[in-house]
């Protein structure tokens, strides 16, 4: 069945920014992922890409979610990152934990090998201050099909049974939903749409419907065949600071997990922060910079000598 409103395709392509500009909209640098290094992949880390997770199974739901327990992986699930290096300290502060570590990554423009545009769907929208809410017209539009699609499995707690056709479901406390497989965690639809502002653009998240939400977003993308259509690669969504119901939430980016362990879409700058402590980088110096640093030392020592054996034989003939 097709859940694609006229204008979700186009309002998605409208928003679709490579790095620079995301850079240059909203002055960020770079993206750091913070994690416990028990839990990262050694594969990506022989890559030299280190400070991925390794791959886990899906919680996505499916047409068939009731039956279907057993679950693969998905090179579509969500990795988080931050855009300030103090942010991402966060997550192990909150926590309590000390045996973490802080990766720094560049996302490219374009691939390194096909040359593909490297593309981040912009959630962000009005400014407000020194901050911002969601795009609102487009999360909207998102959350529709979500909804739509996901339509036969929200529960009506008045009659205890699956919605009808013509039941209302945006703002209302007394339908729920399951939000992974196996089910595990429900919420009312209204704290699903509110985590991602559907109504004023703030956020409320909650872990496990902000990972709902980013899953299906990542399919949506997919089925629309958008990476087709622009030959280009979908990287993520991007969000600035967004206000929320407490204060705001700092700015983030999602990344399908068959982005984040591709070296091809990113620069990976070292390690930043090891248990809670930043870490002094030493600079890497380029094949082609050493080689001048070594031909300038060369060409000076022996235009030193040539000066002194001038001076010498002066010297010899005063």
């Amino acid at each position: 069945m097709n859940f694609f409103s006229s204008d979700l395709k186009t309002n998605i392509k409208q928003n679709l920014k490579t790095f620079s500009q995301l850079k240059s909209v909203y002055g960020i640098d770079a993206i750091y992922r913070t994690g416990e290094f028990e839990y990262f992949s050694e594969k990506s880390k022989k890559l030299n890409l280190e400070g991925v997770p390794k791959s886990r199974p899906t919680l996505k739901l499916s047409e068939m979610y009731e039956e279907n327990t057993i679950k693969d992986e998905d090179i579509l699930e969500p990795i988080w990152y931050s855009t300030n290096i103090h942010d991402s300290i966060q997550y192990c502060n909150r926590q309590g934990k000390i045996n973490c570590e802080t990766y720094k990554y560049i996302p490219y423009d374009k691939s390194l090998i096909k040359g593909k545009k490297l593309l981040f769907l912009d959630l962000t929208g009005k400014k407000i201050g020194d901050k911002y809410i969601l795009n609102v017209p487009l999360i909207k539009q998102i959350y529709n099909y979500i909804l739509e699609k996901w339509r036969g499995t929200i529960l009506d707690d008045n009659t205890n049974g699956l919605i009808g056709d013509n039941d209302v479901i945006i703002n209302n406390e007394e339908k729920y939903m399951c939000v992974d497989n196996p089910c595990q965690n429900t919420f009312s639809i209204n704290e699903i749409i509110n985590a991602y502002g559907y109504n004023d653009g703030t956020r409320d998240s909650e872990h496990y419907i902000d990972k709902f939400f980013t899953i299906e977003l990542f399919h949506l993308i997919r089925d629309l065949g958008i990476e087709e259509e622009l030959n280009c690669v979908f990287m993520g969504y991007f969000e600035s600071n967004i206000l929320s119901r407490d204060t705001y939430l700092p700015a983030e980016l999602a990344m399908p997990y068959k982005c984040a362990i591709n070296k091809n879409y990113m620069y990976f700058d070292g390690l930043e922060v090891k248990d809670l402590r930043l870490v002094k980088k030493r600079k890497l110096t380029g094949g082609k910079k050493i080689k001048t640093k070594i031909k300038t030392k060369i060409k000076t020592k022996i235009k030193t000598k040539i000066k002194t054996k001038i001076k010498k034989n002066k010297t010899k003939k005063v």
